[in-house]
């Protein structure tokens, strides 16, 4: 197992080379759990997926989200009190849900 750091070997890995590669084993144990997503499938049923979701990883839909996961994030953070304990992987998980659900068309205003 590696772990890639530099931004143009995550590119090579994860674009360029993308079929050169499969999941670890622990992603596709959780097939049973999590279905047949982006998270554990791969090959050409991935690809088709990874397509559908696209637009909304786009540089405008990522930066739309960017006052919501401040806003959110901050929320999340003056909710913890110094010498309190957190989960922080449940932590990050609901802040997660929280931007996903958070429309940022709606925080704009009417869109024309």
């Amino acid at each position: 197992m590696f772990l890639a750091a530099d931004p143009n070997l995550i590119e090579q890995v994860l674009v360029t080379d993308a079929k050169h590669y499969i999941k670890h084993f622990g992603s596709r144990a959780f097939k049973p759990v999590l279905g047949n997503g982006l998270v554990t499938s791969e090959g050409a049923f991935w690809l088709r997926q990874r397509k559908l979701i696209q637009p909304a990883f786009s540089k405008d839909r990522v930066q739309s989200y960017a006052a919501a996961m401040i806003e959110l994030t901050n929320e999340m953070l003056d909710s913890w009190a110094e010498g309190k304990s957190v989960q922080i992987d449940r932590e990050f998980e609901a802040l997660t849900s929280k931007i996903a659900a958070r429309n940022p068309r709606r925080d704009r205003g009417p869109v024309n």
